[in-house]
């Protein structure tokens, strides 16, 4: 028989008393691993992430914002640690404008040009004399932005992983949120963080 006339299991032991072990048990195993899933990670990733063609107020607010970006599902992905905003540029040869003594004739104007093409060639010294190098210009109110993130993560075999498990990658799409500016970033290089 199980329970005796006293309601003790096997004649030794209350069924309260086992209750109570079996309680204390659970809430101790639930309470380990509560503290283990709220310790600070192992390791960091660094994230360079890069915000193509956004406005200059974009640009200037995200080069300031030092918080913490989160995902489309609202995980936090990491701190950032700096960013930088460059204005875009496009390469053009310089055009060269006429002296006051020269004058355009109408053939140089409706005649389609080739562009230069850049050669090198060997003058009787041998040095090298290249053709005109290309020039930035500007583009109004166009900027790239770069964003290094530290990210709670770890080196897999072949992958890094952030610590909500998702795998990040080279090249990978996101969309973070940062402050009040929801942005889509492109990751442009991942790697693991060295601690002293």
């Amino acid at each position: 028989m199980l329970l005796d006339k006293n309601g003790k299991l096997f004649g030794k032991i209350s069924l309260i008393d086992v209750a109570i072990l079996l309680f204390l048990v659970f809430a101790i195993g639930a309470g380990a691993i509560h503290v283990q899933k709220n310790q600070a990670p192992d390791s960091y990733l660094t994230v360079t992430v890069i915000v193509n063609d956004v406005s200059e107020d974009i640009a200037n607010t995200l080069s300031a914002y030092t918080g913490e970006y989160t995902d489309a599902q609202g995980s936090v992905i990491g701190t950032s640690v700096s960013a930088h905003a460059e204005q875009e540029v496009t390469w053009e040869l310089p055009t060269e404008s006429p002296t006051d003594t020269e004058s355009i004739t109408p053939e140089a104007t409706e005649t389609p040009t080739e562009p230069a093409n850049v050669e090198l060639s060997e003058s009787s010294d041998k040095t090298a004399t290249e053709a005109p190098a290309l020039v930035a210009i500007p583009i109004p109110d166009s900027f790239d932005v770069t964003i290094f993130l530290s990210c709670p993560g770890k080196e897999d075999t072949d992958f890094f992983r952030l610590s909500n498990g998702k795998p990040i990658a080279v090249g990978d799409l996101l969309i973070l949120t940062g402050g009040e500016t929801r942005i889509q970033v492109t990751v442009s290089d991942v790697s693991l963080q060295v601690t002293n």
